[in-house]
């Protein structure tokens, strides 16, 4: 849960996405195709972190900025993927 009335939420499907629901409209956004199933918010700030598999060979842990809506790279992962 990211608020009281926002769900950031993983989905199967083909792809499997990352979605931010809406409760009160109901609406669902797709933040990304082929996230990883663990989500985590960022301390401190109004964000949360996800892990993106770009490739078979490249995962990136990006954050998701809940009040601009905007996605950036935060690092490489680095388990050797």
């Amino acid at each position: 849960m990211v608020n009281d009335y926002t769900l950031a939420l993983f989905v199967l499907g083909k792809p499997n996405t990352l979605q931010l629901v809406d409760l009160r409209s109901g609406k669902a956004e797709v933040i990304a195709d082929n996230p990883g199933r663990i989500l985590r918010r960022v301390p401190h700030e109004n964000k949360f972190s996800f892990v993106h598999k770009v490739s078979d060979q490249e995962w990136l842990i990006k954050t998701f900025d809940l009040r601009t809506r905007a996605v950036a790279t935060f690092i490489k992962d680095i388990s050797g993927r």
